[in-house]
């Protein structure tokens, strides 16, 4: 698994034995044609390999390279919500007023807009896409599989925002909660960095041999699990 981007937002690059995953695209074309091919190469990873390309949600800064991509790659797949790929054919206004600058997503066969649940088999690896309504009206999150050193672990990622936001659903958390629980996740990933995962990139950097301090271990993320749908009961109480 590769990650590619600024020190804000990033994209995803899981590796199969069929292809490659690519989750999310960053902001602008030119983001895709500086930061993400570029970076790709860099470690030996053939863009052109690209089989299906997960968005998170329909927010510019996760789909706004699907149109380089495809004006420049062979076919792949795009998979997003149905609900929404109809918020991303939408005119959308950053916080300040101005219009977003990512270019829309196009849709073309044979792109899934799915509604619920999608589940993606890509080479071993097993993706679980869940919708988790919130964020945008149909963010997805995400439940896959990787290996790290010959041993498998499972990543949960939260599609937008945290779990722990008012927009979400005590319903909707569960829901993901479950899933994640039953998977036994050890990491938790995100197409953002924060302190905390920018931290962990400079450990791994200056000991590359050490311990992965993204691979937490699916104890303490069931405690992380139990904690958030704890606080998402007790605030829908009140």
């Amino acid at each position: 698994m590769y990650y590619f981007g600024s020190p804000k937002v990033g994209a995803t690059v899981v590796v199969t034995s069929e292809g490659l995953v690519l989750i999310d695209t960053l902001t602008l074309s030119e983001d895709v044609e500086r930061i993400l091919l570029p970076g790709m190469r860099k470690v030996g990873l053939d863009p052109a390999q690209i089989k299906v390309v997960v968005l998170t949600h329909a927010h510019g800064d996760h789909h706004g390279g699907v149109r380089y991509l495809r004006d420049h790659l062979p076919g792949f797949q795009v998979i997003m919500s149905a609900r929404d790929w109809a918020f991303s054919e939408q005119p959308y206004f950053m916080s300040d007023g101005s219009p977003d600058p990512a270019p829309k997503p196009p849709r073309a066969p044979p792109d899934i807009a799915y509604t619920g649940r999608h589940e993606l088999t890509l080479g071993e690896m097993r993706m679980k896409i869940l919708e988790t309504p919130g964020h945008t009206p149909g963010t997805s999150s995400l439940i896959f599989t990787v290996v790290h050193q010959g041993e498998p672990q499972a990543v949960m990622q939260w599609g937008g925002g945290t779990p722990m936001g008012t927009e979400y659903a005590l319903e909707t958390v569960e829901r993901f909660v479950a899933e994640a629980r039953a998977a036994h996740v050890s990491v938790r990933w995100s197409s953002h960095t924060d302190e905390r995962s920018r931290a962990r990139l400079a450990a791994i950097r200056a000991n590359p041999s050490a311990a992965n301090p993204f691979i937490e271990g699916s104890e303490k993320l069931g405690r992380y699990l139990a904690i958030v749908e704890a606080c998402k009961r007790a605030v829908a109480a009140q």
